[in-house]
């Protein structure tokens, strides 16, 4: 596969790093032709690397766990909580980074408002619409409580979990769609908590949520550059060829 860069204004590092888009190439039949809801979605979950230097080495972080939350309520519409893990474990003891956690929000009210200010619509779903997006890298030190948070939504998809239909109308949350990718489970799953209750998921959620809301983002290791985000070009050649709806 080839693979090139383009800029990215919505990620960053904690430290005011912006992201260059490294973009692998890929077949064009996964070419998907959603509107400018689902390219801001797509931005926000659809992260297959992210990358940074370190005591003068890159170091790729790839997905574990990674939700996406769209919510009700006015405002910030949409949440997305990922945690990413080295692609090469480090086993020689290095200061380097134990796991990468990324945090995106989305206001769908300030972004529709701000489309429909834009005559030039495709630039505006180029740049970073109202999404925002920060990793932080932690050390292993920082990592007890999240790692805790790991092991339960392993444990949790290994033992099963009951799926219940319902109706619910006042409800915060219009959808779910939670990605686990383990030596243990593979878990791909979405649905909409108005006609399905899921406690045991829904209660790691909350959980998971709590822990990425508190996080301080002073802390960390602060990458040296080449901090880089990895996403299919399916991406790029949606937002490149978008028809204004």
């Amino acid at each position: 596969m080839e693979s090139f860069f383009a800029e990215m204004p919505w990620e960053k590092t904690t430290n005011n790093l912006h992201a260059q888009h490294r973009v692998i190439r890929c077949p064009p039949q996964w070419l998907n032709n959603r509107p400018a809801m689902g390219v801001a979605l797509r931005k926000m979950e659809e992260v297959h690397f992210i990358s940074a230097k370190f005591s003068g080495d890159l170091h790729y972080f790839e997905p574990a766990i990674v939700s996406l939350v769209v919510q009700t309520k006015p405002g910030t519409f949409a949440e997305c909580f990922g945690v990413y893990i080295p692609t090469v474990p480090d086993d020689e003891g290095h200061d380097y980074p134990a796991l990468c956690l990324r945090r995106a929000s989305w206001n769908y009210e300030l972004d529709r408002e701000n489309y429909n200010k834009k005559v030039n619509k495709r630039e505006y779903i180029k740049g970073g619409q109202s999404i925002e997006a920060v990793s932080i890298f932690l050390p292993e030190q920082e990592c007890t409580e999240i790692r805790q948070l790991i092991s339960q939504a392993n444990d949790m998809v290994e033992q099963g979990f009951v799926t219940e239909q319902v109706k619910r109308e006042n409800c915060p949350w219009f959808s779910v769609k939670i990605k686990i990718a383990s030596d243990r489970v593979n878990l791909d799953m979405a649905y909409t908590p108005f006609s399905t209750r899921i406690q045991a998921l829904e209660s790691w959620l909350e959980k998971w949520k709590s822990f990425f809301s508190k996080i301080d983002l002073t802390k960390g290791i602060q990458p040296e550059g080449d901090f880089s985000v990895t996403y299919h070009d399916s991406l790029q050649e949606q937002m490149s060829s978008f028809v204004e709806m």
